[in-house]
């Protein structure tokens, strides 16, 4: 009777815990964090479902919420988000699924990154390129730039200060980087996901 009782439960809790741990992938990425005035949260679904994306303050409130019981499809989900209205400070970005469970992780509102309001100060749109690389990017602007490089989680990779057009990320891993290129004023010039791949 014992085993039966122990074999229950086993089955019991693998389906409730399983059936909502096979929507989503084991971790959600914020990048930039810390962020300013935006930041990006990445996520996976194995198949559809309903997703409320939700910022949580210090004390627990819900500081922002910037989809609530969205429909989304299965696949990989980039989700830029405008911050500005936050105050600095430490948040909970929490995923919650239609389908049973949440997933969520810290980031860090950290204040202005720029001396201004806008989140850009370039009048046209400037890019990076080539993009994909394996290698160099080209960087449009003149003098020197400030340059930032954070992977999916939020990591700072590089940070070097140069007057070239052109850099490497030959020594980088494989995979995708969100870059900051700010002027000689630490104003921000270019936001731009770039994938580093071997072709």
């Amino acid at each position: 009777m014992k085993l039966f009782k122990a074999l229950f439960l086993v089955i019991f809790f693998s389906f409730q815990f399983g059936k909502s741990e096979a929507q989503i992938s084991d971790s959600i990425a914020i990048y930039p964090n810390p962020f300013d005035s935006f930041t990006i949260v990445e996520f996976s679904l194995s198949e559809q479902d309903t997703i409320t994306v939700s910022f949580f303050n210090a004390f627990g409130i819900v500081a922002l919420q910037p989809m609530v019981n969205q429909i989304l499809a299965g696949g990989l989900h980039t989700i830029n988000i405008n911050t500005q209205t936050l105050p600095s400070g430490i948040y909970f970005i929490k995923i919650d699924y239609g389908s049973g469970g949440y997933k969520s992780r810290r980031g860090v509102k950290a204040g202005n990154l720029t001396s201004n309001n806008s989140p850009i100060i370039s009048k046209t749109p400037l890019v990076l390129f080539p993009n994909p690389t394996s290698d160099l990017i080209s960087i449009p602007g003149k003098g020197l730039k400030e340059i930032h490089i954070f992977d999916a989680t939020g990591k700072e990779w590089k940070f070097f200060k140069t007057s070239l057009n052109q850099v490497s990320l030959r020594d980088l891993p494989n995979g995708i980087y969100n870059i900051h290129v700010l002027d000689g004023y630490k104003r921000l010039i270019i936001r731009n996901n770039i994938s580093k791949t071997d072709w």
